[in-house]
C-alpha cells in the first residue's frame, strides 16, 4: 500500500520522502517505507 501512495505523491511531482509536522509539532513522512511504481510513469 505504501508503493501506492508514493506513486500517487509522485504523479503530481510531490516528494513522498518529505517529512511534514502535525498540529502538535511531531514529524511524520507522507509515504511510511513506499517507492514510487516506475512502471506507471514509462
Amino acid at each position: 500500500m505504501s508503493d501506492l501512495h508514493a506513486s500517487i505523491c509522485h504523479a503530481p511531482g510531490i516528494n513522498p520522502n518529505k517529512e511534514v509536522m502535525t498540529p502538535l509539532q511531531r514529524p511524520i513522512k507522507l509515504v511510511d517505507n513506499g517507492k514510487p511504481v516506475a512502471e506507471l510513469f514509462s
